[in-house]
């Protein structure tokens, strides 16, 4: 994998923090051994899902880990030079509606503080049959649209350069609820994403309404 990857300037893996320890110096290692003479070091980026900081629903996912833990982990690649970026999740489970923007501000900072350059935000999204279960149990209500831009705009300012916010795109139009103008609340998401500001609503073409 490693001589695969020879010639990138920055390789992202995925990872659980209790995996995080000696596969990283292989992986470290291996990349090395297989840089060029005339090439730069690869930079190895890992990400890792916290999903919240709220610890009763961090716990009721099963992640099997604390924030503390996951602190731990962090830790350990900043000192092995390798940067991270941190999942966090849009309207997780078993955090009630009214406390869902305060807690995700919260997670936001958690992952700042365990050194993170990156902050990605992903919908929850229903359908894999463990959700859909909580949301019949009233422990889950999936995200809109409009969820997402509000997620999205608070995280963006509550940032203040501390690091780069970015939004999960994939599959938006399963969030809107009005066909009109999904398009362009996707193009503004995907141009926060790439200009990391905050962008004016773009008003509705058919309906009125402004989002």
């Amino acid at each position: 994998m490693a001589e695969a990857l020879t010639g990138l300037s920055r390789v992202i893996v995925e990872s659980h923090p209790a995996l995080v320890g000696p596969r990283v110096d292989r992986l470290l290692a291996a990349l090395d051994r297989h840089r060029g003479s005339d090439e730069l070091s690869v930079q190895l980026e890992v990400a890792m899902g916290l999903e919240t900081a709220h610890p009763v629903a961090l716990d009721r996912l099963n992640k099997r880990f604390t924030l503390e833990c996951f602190a731990e982990a962090a830790k350990a690649l900043d000192d092995r030079g390798v940067a991270l970026r941190v999942f966090l999740l849009i309207t997780p489970p078993f955090v009630p509606s009214h406390e869902q923007d305060a807690w995700l501000l919260r997670s936001v900072d958690a992952a700042f503080s365990c050194g993170a350059s990156v902050v990605s935000l992903v919908p929850t999204r229903p359908g894999n049959g463990a959700i859909d279960a909580l949301a019949a149990s009233g422990w889950f209500r999936a995200p809109d649209l409009e969820d997402i831009e509000r997620s999205f705009a608070l995280a963006l300012r509550h940032a203040r350069g501390r690091g780069r916010i970015f939004v999960d795109v994939w599959d938006r139009e399963r969030f809107a609820q009005c066909p009109h103008c999904t398009a362009a609340r996707r193009d503004r998401l995907e141009a926060m994403n790439l200009e990391q500001l905050v962008l004016p609503p773009r008003p509705c073409p058919v309906g009125g309404h402004i989002h």
